[in-house]
């Protein structure tokens, strides 16, 4: 009869350490999250026959150190849906509980375009996003100038 007791504090003893040893791997393990936080255009400089801006976004990776990140930017004629410029960008693993500034150097005519965004961990799409932007070039007695406006942007989760 007194085995029995040591038999159960063993047993109590071995699912409390199991426990604590099960919740500190699944601690140690969490997964990083991705996401893009915010986008910008900025207007650079202009010549009568384009406009070059930079789109720069905020991407955050919280909870663990990210896989690798890539990111390819199409930039398409809104009306055509034809991509007229294509960039890659190699970005590296993100730190934890960190945001990264990416600019993307655009260069673009009197027209409407598409800002196609698309963000790869590890060769995986896990990010896609849009950013409307609009072109206007205008003729002044002085001589030329131009309104950009970045007219809508959407992000979404792809893949977790």
């Amino acid at each position: 009869m007194k085995y029995i007791k040591y038999v159960a504090v063993g047993i109590a003893i071995f699912i409390v350490l199991a426990s604590i040893f099960y919740f500190q791997k699944s601690e140690t393990e969490k997964e990083n999250k991705l996401s893009v936080d915010a986008m910008y255009l900025l207007k650079r400089n202009e010549t009568k026959e384009y406009v070059n801006a930079t789109a720069i976004i905020y991407l955050t990776n919280l909870h663990a150190e990210s896989g690798e990140i890539k990111i390819i930017v199409y930039l398409m004629e809104r009306w055509k849906g034809i991509a007229v410029d294509k960039k890659e960008l190699e970005i590296g693993k993100l730190q934890k509980d960190r945001t990264e500034e990416i600019q993307i150097d655009v260069q673009m005519k009197n027209r409407s375009y598409n800002l196609e965004i698309l963000v790869f961990e590890n060769d995986l799409l896990k990010i896609k996003g849009r950013g409307e932007i609009t072109v206007n070039l205008y003729n002044t007695r002085e001589g030329y100038g131009y309104v950009v406006s970045l007219d809508s942007l959407h992000f979404e989760k792809v893949h977790e």
